[in-house]
């Protein structure tokens, strides 16, 4: 985690209560965004009720921990995920580490940050990965009003070697909006 050692503030990059003061302390006229630190269990709840199709009766990825650094979760490896070579596909990989960050996102904000999106992922993909789950280990570097950075790293199950290493940023909704009051875009395409 960068930091700035010459004044020990680290309010910039981490979350937590002690980075939440600083940020208030630094601006009280911005609106701080209530933490509802949810578990492993209640975010596997809001991803099977607000997303089923990703939650199917064999589902891939499991969270397996949540804790005030990090979250771990497990995809189950699958024949669909192996690719010509006996690897596991990158787009696979690249699933694991968007939905880790949005795990976690999910857990600071609650069901709040349901409409979070993706604005930026980038994965590097260090090494060949075994044909065994991948554990996905990720944390927030940054927590804003507006913005999430999140870290991941992938590893193959039992495997110490990091075989992907991502880091990724949400776009925070500005207001709670209900997805029953979403409407689609009537705009005409563009020619």
């Amino acid at each position: 985690m960068a930091s700035d050692s010459s004044n020990g503030d680290k309010s910039a990059t981490e979350t937590g209560p002690a980075a939440r003061t600083a940020a208030a302390a630094a601006d009280p006229q911005a609106p701080v965004l209530p933490r509802q630190r949810l578990s492993a269990a209640e975010v596997s709840h809001l991803l099977d009720t607000h997303f089923p199709q990703a939650s199917a009766e064999d589902r891939q990825i499991i969270i397996e921990s949540i804790t005030a650094d990090e979250a771990v979760l497990r995809l189950k490896l699958h024949e669909r995920h192996i690719r010509p070579g006996g690897t596991i596909s990158g787009p696979t990989m690249f699933l694991l580490c968007d939905v880790a960050v949005y795990t976690l996102v999910l857990a600071e904000l609650g069901k709040s940050a349901l409409q979070a999106v993706t604005t930026n992922l980038n994965i590097n993909f260090l090494s060949r990965p075994q044909p065994s789950d991948l554990i996905a280990k990720t944390r927030l570097l940054k927590l804003g009003r507006r913005l999430a950075v999140g870290e991941v790293e992938v590893y193959s199950d039992g495997n110490p070697n990091m075989v992907a290493h991502a880091t990724a940023t949400y776009a925070i909704p500005p207001k709670t909006l209900k997805v029953e009051d979403l409407e689609v875009s009537r705009q005409p395409p563009m020619r």
